[in-house]
């Protein structure tokens, strides 16, 4: 911050055109964020089946954090995705579980940097770890963030997908690059 009405953002490259308006809403993100263990069931069969098509179903959401560490944590019956991760700068989790879950394991939307997932395991009824820039648009109620994703991966997952066990989704106007699948192995009705 150089003064009270101007600062400097540090940019990982430079855009493709010059940015126009004159407004900014900026804000600081949730720093060192430690989740670890449990088992939460979001019970989407029974109780919160009728919940409305938005972020309410997707099972954990975490977004706007910079250094997140999560550890062994289970979500069951989230009638979209058990975890969802978006808007994170630096993250490392491992051992993310679902016994069964209707829709992707873990979601991760852009802008996403220096994020590592180790260890996804379960069953689930579409993709069980997927990197996304930018949401579709038969899905946009389910995206809350969109955005380039750097320098991130996915590793050691052992799974059962009704559709496919890992995806990179691309737009045309954000970047994906240095994503890394290692070790990913499991069954996938689908696609594999």
């Amino acid at each position: 911050i150089t003064n009270a009405n101007a600062f400097v953002v540090k940019i990982m490259r430079t855009p493709t055109a010059v940015p126009t308006g004159s407004t900014w809403a900026c804000c600081l993100a949730d720093r060192r964020i430690t989740v670890k263990g449990g088992v939460w069931d979001y019970d989407g069969i029974v109780t919160n089946f009728t919940v409305a098509d938005t972020t309410a179903k997707i099972g954990i959401l975490l977004a706007g954090v910079g250094n997140l560490t999560m550890n062994s944590i289970v979500v069951n019956n989230a009638i979209k995705y058990a975890f969802s991760f978006g808007a994170i700068n630096c993250m490392f989790a491992k051992d993310l579980h679902t016994d069964i879950n209707a829709s992707d394991l873990c979601k991760s939307y852009g802008p996403m940097f220096n994020c590592h997932i180790d260890g996804l395991s379960g069953k689930t009824g579409d993709d069980v770890g997927t990197f996304q820039t930018r949401e579709g648009t038969p899905y946009v109620q389910y995206a809350f963030s969109y955005g380039e994703i750097l320098n991130c991966s996915y590793s050691n997952m052992h799974a059962h997908s009704e559709h496919s066990l890992v995806g990179a989704y691309c737009s045309p106007t954000e970047l994906m690059d240095q994503i890394v699948f290692e070790n990913i192995g499991g069954a996938s009705v689908d696609q594999g």
